[in-house]
């Protein structure tokens, strides 16, 4: 039986008639040319898959990866034709996909089993231990399996991994956060500027710290009023009666004690929970005496008063002068600034050691002459000189001849107090 050649076809009246080229109308594949078929949908001849029509109209199989080409619809699947590196016009694999054996293979998703880091999609690598694709330093791995950049500080996210080194998500709505120790640069996080170090603006210094400028006008990070630099980092300063090991660690108007090893407020100021605030000065408003000035005590009538050996000097309470003195209310009590600017003793007291003491009355134990009221001795006892009497403690001068009395011992030796008038006793006279 006669068989049509090679690229001719029976058209069913017995003649051999040319196989129809690609794209050409048909009614049955047997009619088309090689590696094509009759087209259901357009009736015409279709180059089958993995081939592509040349410009004979004829289907030659698609190009590989590499492989010169004129055209994309030259290309393997998942390819296009275009300039490659050195300049060639061959067929390569579309972004997504990669080279194996010059077919376009879909790179593998980040965290799936991979032989080589080409394979991987892009901005990841195959990890040589775990065998499977990583994403690259900068980049996490999203739903999909791809590799994106990782979301810089401010931005919205879903999970930490999603942020730049050194943030973390949170916040609502959640925003990649740089962490303590960090602060944001251009979204990445940079570590914070130390106390003493150069600094732009606050948000660069580390935690309980400010930017500001120093003595030579230079901008360092410097501790707030409340906190104390250690080592670059600023501590919240020890309350009062805290434990401490130098000053600089104590709150605001307060030292470390070399003794106690104790935070302690200075002397013109008082513990109130832990700080050290300004005592009151004389005659302000008080509940305690702590809260008065050095030397100074809480009234009853909730002012603030001096000691008794104290005077009031613009609100602090300074001692009152022994000696030289300007006027009397720097004396200490019982004194009286005389003419010579000198403090002195009112006449019932008397000086002892720089203080004035009341003066012992008569018949009382002294030990010295100056510690009696005047015009009296002291032989054991004070005791009123002869030209005196004892009256109620004090020695009043005896009354002469012929002046009033009401009993004889107030009259002057040798006269008796006779019809209320002291008379010369016999044997003497006025």
């Amino acid at each position: 039986k006669c068989k049509c050649s090679k690229g001719f076809y029976d058209d069913k009246f017995g003649i051999c008639v040319d196989l129809i080229k690609s794209s050409v109308k048909c009614e049955e594949t047997r009619q088309c040319t090689f590696n094509s078929s009759c087209s259901m949908d357009t009736d015409t001849c279709e180059c089958i898959y993995g081939f592509y029509t040349n410009t004979n109209f004829e289907c030659d199989e698609l190009k590989k990866v590499g492989d010169p080409c004129n055209g994309t619809e030259q290309c393997t699947f998942n390819s296009q034709c275009g300039a490659n590196s050195q300049g060639q016009t061959v067929c390569m694999c579309d972004k997504e996909y990669y080279d194996f054996n010059g077919q376009c293979i879909s790179l593998i998703p980040g965290s799936q089993p991979c032989n080589e880091s080409r394979q991987c999609t892009h901005n990841a690598s195959c990890d040589p231990g775990l065998r499977r694709c990583k994403c690259g330093v900068g980049f996490y791995e999203n739903d999909s399996g791809g590799c994106v950049e990782l979301i810089i500080a401010g931005v919205l996210c879903n999970s930490t991994s999603q942020c730049v080194e050194f943030a973390n998500c949170e916040g609502e709505p959640a925003t990649c956060e740089c962490i303590d120790g960090y602060f944001s640069q251009l979204g990445h996080c940079t570590n914070l500027v130390k106390i003493g170090q150069a600094c732009n603006e606050t948000r660069q210094c580390v935690a309980n710290s400010d930017c500001l400028g120093n003595l030579k006008g230079d901008k360092v990070c410097q501790c707030r009023g409340d906190f104390y630099d250690d080592l670059g980092v600023c501590h919240e300063k020890i309350d009062a009666a805290g434990n401490c090991t130098e000053s600089r660690q104590c709150t605001n108007n307060s030292v470390c004690s070399n003794n106690t090893r104790i935070c302690e407020c200075l002397g013109d100021f008082y513990n109130e929970t832990g700080s050290c605030l300004p005592r009151a000065p004389v005659d302000e408003r008080c509940s305690q005496s702590y809260q008065c000035t050095q030397f100074a005590n809480c009234t009853g009538k909730g002012v603030c008063e001096c000691h008794a050996k104290y005077y009031n000097s613009s609100g602090a309470c300074k001692e009152r002068a022994s000696l030289n003195c300007n006027q009397t209310n720097q004396c200490t009590l019982n004194s009286t600034c005389n003419s010579l600017g000198v403090c002195e003793c009112d006449n019932s007291f008397y000086n002892d050691t720089g203080h004035c003491v009341e003066r012992i009355q008569t018949d009382q134990p002294c030990g010295t002459k100056h510690q009696c009221t005047h015009s009296s001795d002291c032989d054991g006892t004070c005791q009123c000189v002869p030209s005196f009497y004892h009256e109620k403690g004090l020695c009043l001068p005896r009354q002469e001849a012929e002046e009033k009395c009401s009993a004889t011992y107030e009259c002057a030796l040798n006269s008796t107090c006779t019809k209320g008038v002291c008379k010369c006793d016999n044997q003497f006279y006025n």
